[in-house]
């Protein structure tokens, strides 16, 4: 039995154990006598993972969900040379591009040089690329378009450039959203406040899937989703929306994208609906100064903006839509707004008060040993941010345990890259072991196993 069949028995195996259907689980390749010229590469791949609460407001309801994917492959002069999907099927009839989990098996050419991966998930459509256009022409055409019906995140990522061989691991690829995040969380203002809809104003329709050095404004649409609230749920759960669209840059000089809240303050309101509208304004503050709003001038793929209110002041808002998309001020400080912009790359795990907040990359973390064993050190990173101006602080940490930055209290919002050394011969307590991460009010633990 040739490498190749015995890796398809393998992966038939496992397919029948976890109960998977045959495409799901297994690719039938040609055996190695017959095409000689092919093998198979596994591919693993990942997305940011997203921290704060879905909402059942939003068509989009699985932010790492893979439709369809679609296989680039450029040469070393960065050339284009074929391309594969998940139609895409040998002479047997057997598919050459399979996904399962975040494990992509591919059949692919063997090659004599290197060859960089490029993957596509959740196109519209997609033009193949005539053999030996260059990688930055073939990216510039992966566009798609938005409309409140897009179900999936257009991503997009590559591989380290590899040689096609068996036995070839080209390593993990990062599949990067072509969309940013908006959330509103409201909750905190439950049930003084009872949020029935949110719509957010000119948006832009169409994207690029790949990341380009500059965004580029195309027409705007506005949408609305309704909110509903029900009386039995958690409240923890209330008043919340979370929506994606589109890059978009000069928002407040261009045309302005804006979010407008309609609610009723249910505790002194006449009950009438109110509408707010918030600007994409942060609040900034150093120490020893005063706070300051800032308009964001643009927005960013992969990333989130979510605004927090804590309250809603009896009185306010507008009485109109219309009014409150003319009006000259936005109401983020009339309704106690926080806005917070968060990279999913780096912080994925978020806990705020009143007035700041303190994010981190996970509130659980796995340190392992070098690779050969003969460290004296199990290691993990962790990145830490805050907005308090007085920064924030690692305290009593164990014997045996050490950071390269125990604390932080220079530019506000800025991500730290923290790691963490544990000493196998010196740490003698719990596994996992707790580290607490402090700022202002908020006390953040993170647990630490190790992986002995």
């Amino acid at each position: 039995m040739n490498i190749k069949t015995k890796i398809v028995s393998a992966l038939f195996t496992l397919g029948l154990l976890c109960g998977c259907s045959a495409e799901e689980s297994m690719m039938d390749t040609p055996s190695s006598s017959s095409r000689s010229d092919e093998t198979q590469v596994v591919l693993s791949i990942s997305v940011p993972e997203v921290s704060l609460p879905s909402s059942s407001t939003r068509t989009i309801t699985d932010d790492n969900a893979i439709d369809n994917l679609a296989i680039w492959a450029f040469d070393n002069n960065n050339q284009f040379i074929y391309e594969l999907t998940s139609e895409s099927h040998d002479e047997e009839g057997n598919p050459k591009v399979v996904k399962r989990g975040n494990t992509v098996y591919a059949l692919l050419p063997k090659s004599n040089t290197k060859v960089t991966l490029a993957l596509i998930a959740n196109y519209q459509t997609i033009t193949t690329p005539s053999k030996g256009i260059f990688m930055e022409t073939a990216e510039k055409n992966l566009k798609f378009t938005f409309s409140e019906n897009l179900n999936h995140i257009p991503m997009y990522g590559k591989s380290a450039p590899f040689i096609v061989e068996e036995g070839a691991k080209p390593g993990a690829i990062s599949l990067k959203r072509a969309l940013a995040k908006i959330e509103i969380d409201a909750s905190h203002a439950w049930p003084n406040f009872d949020l029935k809809a949110v719509s957010i104003i000119n948006v832009n329709t169409s994207g690029t899937i790949v990341q380009s050095k500059t965004i580029t404004n195309t027409t705007r649409a506005d949408y609305r989703t309704t909110i509903y609230n029900n009386n039995t749920s958690n409240s923890d759960n209330k008043n919340k929306w979370v929506y994606y669209i589109p890059e978009a840059t000069d928002i407040k000089d261009g045309t302005r994208i804006s979010l407008i809240l309609e609610g009723i303050n249910t505790k002194d309101g006449d009950g009438e609906i109110r509408y707010y509208r918030l600007d994409f304004i942060k609040r900034a503050q150093t120490e020893g100064e005063n706070i300051t709003y800032d308009y964001i001038n643009s927005i960013e793929r992969n990333k989130r903006y979510a605004f927090k209110i804590e309250h809603i002041v009896t009185g306010t808002g507008s009485k109109s839509f219309t009014e409150a998309v003319k009006k000259d001020r936005a109401d983020n400080a009339i309704i106690n707004t926080q806005l917070m912009v968060i990279n999913d790359e780096e912080i994925r795990d978020i806990t705020t008060d009143n007035e700041y907040y303190l994010g981190v990359t996970s509130s659980e973390l796995t340190a392992s040993m070098s690779e050969g064993g003969d460290s004296q050190y199990y290691t993990v990173n962790i990145n830490i941010i805050t907005n308090n101006p007085l920064g924030w602080q690692i305290d009593d940490l164990p014997g045996g345990v050490e950071v390269t930055v125990d604390k932080y209290s220079e530019e506000v919002e800025t991500t730290t890259s923290v790691w963490i050394y544990i000493d196998k011969n010196k740490y003698t307590g719990d596994n996992p072991l707790t580290m607490h991460i402090y700022s202002g009010n908020i006390r953040k633990s993170v647990r630490i196993i190790i992986q002995k």
